[in-house]
């Protein structure tokens, strides 16, 4: 399982992608080939947007704001997809450009769908086991032990 095999750990602010290198006698190693961080995600929101929440009184109904909270839900919902976008078209390229047999992700629960459904069809059929957690931050050597595939049998 583990000849030329990928593994991804990404989030909506970027991804690390390393090679697993097979030690004999002990654990496998992971070897660091790309880092990635998405400037778009820093910042500070109210930076990135020209309204807040209540800004315009009296557009509504009775002097009642409207809009507001529920356009930056909007704005939310899009920055994620735009994100997991991004970061989905940076997997392909890496799981191109590799060709590894196999290829393992680890991503959070709430954006997995958004990836996995930028991932072209050729990368998709690649991939062997993910992961719904937060990993980007983590150490290689506990990152290992989240992958079921890459335990001894």
């Amino acid at each position: 399982m583990l000849i030329n095999t990928l593994l991804i750990v990404a989030d909506r602010g970027g991804l690390r992608a390393y090679k697993i290198a097979e030690n004999p006698n002990r654990t496998p190693g992971l070897h660091l080939i790309e880092s990635f961080e998405a400037q778009e995600t820093h910042g500070r929101y109210q930076d990135k947007v020209t309204d807040r929440a209540g800004s315009f009184k009296g557009s509504g109904v009775s002097g009642q704001s409207t809009g507001g909270a529920a356009q930056h839900a909007t704005i939310d919902l899009e920055n994620d997809r735009r994100a997991c976008k991004h970061i989905a078209q940076r997997m392909n390229e890496l799981v191109e450009r590799e060709k590894p047999e196999g290829w393992l992700l680890a991503v959070p629960g709430p954006i997995r769908q958004l990836v996995e459904d930028h991932l072209k069809p050729e990368v998709s059929k690649h991939l062997t086991q993910t992961v719904h957690a937060d990993l980007l931050k983590s150490e290689p050597a506990k990152i290992l032990s989240h992958f079921s595939a890459l335990q001894p049998a």
